[in-house]
């Protein structure tokens, strides 16, 4: 009779170790779950943080870039400066030019030139104005300089141009 209650107590163990091992099995389940789940989240965030560092370091790269171009046109300047100087004085001379040719033609009087020869005016003025600042601009406006005065050149580069096909050369 010995044996049968030893039977029953190894059958009853047997059965809440089935019962244990059983639950174990479920919270290993859910702990790889939940391991997965965090390996997926962690798996973004690292994607989101590279794809924020590389988008940093071309903005920084290219803003780098600006900076050097800049720079490289500043250390530049009093060359920049002195062949727009240059330019204006042909510009010059070749109005003057121009101008001596039409009053000797006589067309000097007409409304035409008058009002050509008031806007080169002006737009001489506004280039050396606009080379005076480009002259004395410091690194950071040198740019924002050196724009409009190609701007006031080409303007009255167009003046002059729009004189010649007008009153010839």
């Amino acid at each position: 009779m010995r044996r049968i209650p030893i039977t029953l107590v190894v059958c009853v163990a047997v059965a809440l170790a089935a019962m244990a091992c059983e639950r174990v099995s479920e919270a290993t389940k859910s702990a790889g779950a939940a391991v997965n789940d965090a390996a997926k989240v962690t798996g973004k965030a690292l994607d989101k943080a590279a794809t924020a560092t590389g988008e940093a370091l071309e903005g920084a790269a290219e803003s780098t870039g600006d900076a050097m171009v800049a720079a490289d046109a500043y250390v530049n300047q009093s060359r920049i400066v002195e062949a727009s100087r240059d330019r204006l004085q042909g510009l010059r001379t070749n109005w003057r030019d121009l101008r001596s040719k039409v009053e000797a033609s006589g067309k000097a009087g007409e409304t035409r030139f008058l009002n050509l020869s008031e806007r080169m005016v002006v737009s001489l003025e506004e280039v050396d104005n606009r080379l005076a600042k480009v002259g004395d601009a410091t690194a950071e406006s040198w740019r924002d300089s050196k724009i409009a005065l190609d701007s006031a050149m080409r303007k009255t580069q167009e003046i002059y141009e729009y004189a010649v096909t007008e009153f010839g050369s």
